[in-house]
């Protein structure tokens, strides 16, 4: 694969990829909007140490082997092995040679498998593979790639694929295609077309798949099909009837009955996750695995009810352990609910399934009465009730600060050399001051909270090392007194969605009042797409505003627009960021604003 992917322009390779009818316009298109990522191959008889060792001796640099779960569930569904009866790696490497861009991606047993498997992977090689990443510009190119894809002549056909939030900074968007025949390298006709990001061509690819799957694989590129589909591969099919390897078709198995008991089930998964959270099981596995009775033990826990707790954690859908010779084991996602885990999610999921978990039961009489379900639920308005129950109060803000890894983004998407102050209004425990000091050390900042929330920006501050550099200001986001004036640059992060369009107005006039003609203002909220049928985590995040903020809504960029404009911004960009968050970036309106020379001089410095 290597020898093969170094002697070849991209061009020839998706020429011996694509279907033999594919018009030159698709290979063209892929030349302009794609690189060559990898090629994937299953190697037969040799264990990942084996591998590893050779791949060093050919001058590659191989990563630590990762479990792989997919591959592993389709060679076991294809040969109808016991369950128990195969380990699959991956290791990945990259081709060193000057005339390779690109790596390979080899899938292995972690012993010798059984005789069929070697048999009939050598001769088919079902799991062969070769991707390409996506480098264009903008999201039309991926739709534009992925309609000729889809009207490609050939028999070529939609193969699975997804979104995973945890490959690279802003996730990863990965579409698989096959096509009847084989290369000239008797390879099967098998495309990966990995692209940084989500993309909403992901929609329609999902609504062509033909087959179902049934299990995750955290490790490898495919991990990001499994993260956004319940769909498994189980080869490579050039029938009509597409059945799978039990003989079945997929009317037997029932797949849309299947993924419903899915979300069914959504909610015991939101509780299991918060219990493994609120137990502290990933912290005491921290260290490497161990058995139900050790953990039992550990957590003060029924050893036969735990069990049945970890092997439903296990279970391919959740799949945030694993388990060998019954000892039980982290995943890469399951350690992300450990405190001390880079990334941590633990109070999110105490979060999720406490608190915000009893106020979604009363969402049917919101959504048949017009009742505020927290208010139903607890009695009082929620960040009345966080600050009159601090426990809670403190989960929360420790939650919100897991939840913003997107955070760390703004100092890199918004130029802030030529600030020499920011105010962050509404800013929480500190942690987009404590990113932008990290970047800008010399800014003036300052933090403006509620008092009760104030605490928790002095002691993170003074943690990461800004003790003395940021001014806490406890008060109100609408009042004039304690909005500070005088800013260069004023932060609205994840607060105008707490509230209805009558408080958003107030809180941006008390900005507007306090900030200079030539100021910045930088709202950071997830904003709803237009078309209500595209992927969102705003749509989703909507719908918990509703349930667990008084007043609080996702809006569309056109609905910000406007309440910047009532207010007396002028709306100038918007820029992406990790997690479905925008950043947008608003400037006093001036008495012409169609005209860029007659803005403010001073604003335009922030814009890259």
């Amino acid at each position: 694969m290597a020898d093969y992917l170094s002697s070849r322009h991209i061009a020839q390779v998706l020429r011996d990829v694509l279907p033999a009818a594919a018009p030159s316009g698709l290979v063209a298109a892929f030349c302009e909007l794609c690189e060559l990522d990898h090629g994937a191959v299953l190697a037969l008889s040799s264990t990942p140490a084996a591998i590893t060792e050779f791949l060093r001796g050919q001058g590659m640099a191989p990563a630590e082997p990762i479990p792989s779960v997919v591959v592993q569930n389709r060679l076991i569904k294809r040969y109808r092995l016991p369950p128990d009866q195969l380990r699959m790696s991956i290791v990945h490497a990259r081709i060193p040679r000057p005339s390779s861009v690109c790596g390979i991606e080899v899938f292995l047993a972690d012993s010798p498998p059984p005789l069929p498997v070697i048999e009939g992977e050598r001769h088919d090689r079902h799991e062969t593979h070769i991707a390409v990443r996506f480098t264009g510009a903008g999201r039309e190119g991926l739709e534009r790639l992925w309609r000729l894809l889809a009207t490609c002549p050939g028999g070529l056909k939609a193969d699975g694929g997804g979104y995973n939030p945890a490959h690279g900074e802003a996730g990863c968007t990965v579409m698989y295609f096959r096509a009847p025949g084989r290369t000239p390298q008797n390879w099967p006709r098998r495309l990966e077309i990995i692209a940084a990001g989500r993309h909403d061509a992901i929609l329609r690819h999902h609504q062509t798949c033909t087959q179902a799957w049934d299990a995750e694989d955290t490790g490898s590129p495919e991990a990001a099909a499994a993260a956004a589909s319940p769909r498994t591969d189980h080869g490579d099919h050039d029938d009509e009837n597409d059945e799978n390897d039990d003989g079945e078709t997929e009317d037997a198995d029932d797949p849309q009955g299947r993924h419903l008991l899915r979300l069914l089930t959504g909610a015991w998964t939101t509780q299991a996750l918060k219990t493994m959270a609120a137990l502290s099981i990933a912290d005491h596995l921290q260290a490497g695995p161990l058995t139900h009775t050790d953990l039992a033990r550990r957590t003060g826990t029924d050893p036969d009810r735990l069990y049945r707790l970890l092997r439903f954690l296990a279970h391919p859908w959740i799949q945030v352990l694993t388990v060998t010779d019954g000892r039980f084991q982290l995943t890469d996602l399951g350690r992300r609910l450990a405190r001390t885990s880079t990334g941590s999610m633990r109070n999110l999921a105490i979060l999720y399934g406490d608190l915000f978990y009893r106020s979604f039961g009363a969402l049917q009489e919101a959504v048949s009465e017009g009742s505020d379900p927290f208010e139903v639920v607890y009695g009082q308005r929620p960040f009345d009730y966080l600050a009159s129950h601090p426990r809670q109060g403190e989960i929360f803000h420790q939650a919100m600060a897991e939840g913003s890894i997107f955070l760390a983004q703004i100092p890199k998407a918004v130029d802030l050399s030529h600030a020499r102050s920011i105010a962050d209004i509404g800013g929480g425990n500190g942690e987009l001051i404590a990113h932008v000091l990290d970047a800008h050390p010399d800014l003036h900042a300052a933090i403006l909270d509620r008092p009760e929330v104030i605490g928790a920006a002095r002691a993170h501050l003074a943690q990461r090392g800004h003790a003395g550099g940021c001014h806490l200001i406890p008060g109100s986001f609408t009042s004039d007194a304690d909005v500070p004036a005088g800013m260069d640059v004023y932060v609205l992060a994840r607060v105008l969605h707490d509230s209805d369009n009558d408080q958003c107005r107030k809180i941006l006039d008390a900005v507007r009042r306090a900030a200079p003609d030539d100021s910045t203002l930088l709202i950071v909220e997830r904003l709803l797409p237009d078309d209500p049928g595209r992927a969102s985590l705003a749509s989703l995040w909507d719908l918990n505003m509703m349930v667990n903020n008084t007043g609080g809504r996702e809006r569309t960029q056109e609905q910000y627009r406007q309440l910047l404009q009532d207010a007396g911004y002028l709306l100038l960009e918007t820029r992406q960021l990790a997690l479905d968050m925008s950043i947008m970036i608003a400037c006093p309106a001036v008495a012409d604003p169609s005209s860029t020379s007659s803005l403010p001089a001073g604003f335009m410095k922030y814009l890259r």
